[in-house]
């Protein structure tokens, strides 16, 4: 079984040389064999280390990275966003290898944003959600001012954000812990027909709301994660993707116990 497994791994690497050369460079099949032939090369920089995984890039190719399980019970973290990946693809990077027992996985870059990172955000809205961030700027904001007198264009673009999931976590039973109208300075009752009408708009003309709704019914993605630092920007196209978010959890989605 085990010369099976060695000669599917260099199959795998072997196919996919062409998209990703230096995946020729890992050798072993479990994480010290692995880490021990990234240190001896030169080219791969650490980008970030967890308590489960460490992330790679190599010098010849920015705009893929390596997720590596740093024990065995770890490649869970692995596989869990190659399943969501495979199934939303508009929401979360694309996986385009992975080891057999998801030791590792090859997926999209992407820039992490963090809040104050105003323009990223806006960009980020406008090629993800380009109708409702039109909807919100020039809809919504003049409806509640001419309602409340409150003129809400002074939220910033990460607010925006928080807004839209606020939203779509509402009509997905996906419980928020926080109070996003503290974080908004928005009044309850306003907040409510806001979140509705933002949902009701997005679910009908955006592909990534309507996703993330299916994701978080589906596999119980966990909103409270959807915040600066866990969202990141696509090198390929600009787009808003979810790094990191913990699914499969208990109380929700299809899976839930």
């Amino acid at each position: 079984m085990k010369e099976i497994l060695k000669e599917w791994i260099k199959f795998l690497k072997e196919s996919q040389s062409e998209y990703f050369p230096w995946l020729i460079l890992l050798k072993g099949d479990d994480y010290e064999s692995v880490i021990s032939s990234i240190r001896k090369d030169k080219g791969f920089t650490v980008l970030g280390k967890g308590g489960y995984r460490e992330v790679f890039d190599h010098k010849s190719d920015k705009e893929h990275v390596l997720k590596l399980a740093r024990e065995e019970g770890s490649s869970f973290f692995n596989y869990s966003e190659k399943v969501v990946s495979d199934n939303f693809p508009t929401v979360f990077p694309k996986v385009y290898s992975n080891h057999p027992s998801y030791l590792w996985i090859v997926c999209e870059k992407c820039d992490v944003i963090l809040a104050y990172e105003d323009e990223k955000w806006k960009v980020g809205l406008q090629r993800s959600m380009p109708k409702l961030f039109a909807f919100i700027k020039d809809v919504i904001f003049e409806k509640y001012k001419l309602e409340t007198g409150v003129d809400y264009s002074f939220l910033s673009h990460y607010q925006i954000f928080i807004l839209i999931i606020a939203s779509i976590a509402s009509k997905t039973k996906s419980e928020i812990y926080y109070d996003p109208t503290h974080a908004l300075n928005i009044p309850k009752e306003t907040y409510k027909k806001m979140t509705d009408d933002i949902f009701n708009f997005g679910i009908r003309y955006e592909n990534w709301v309507l996703d993330l709704s299916k994701a978080i019914q589906r596999f119980g993605v966990d909103a409270n994660d959807l915040t600066e630092g866990n969202i990141g920007q696509s090198f390929e196209d600009g787009t808003l993707k979810i790094i990191d978010s913990s699914i499969f959890e208990k109380k929700m989605g299809e899976y839930r116990s």
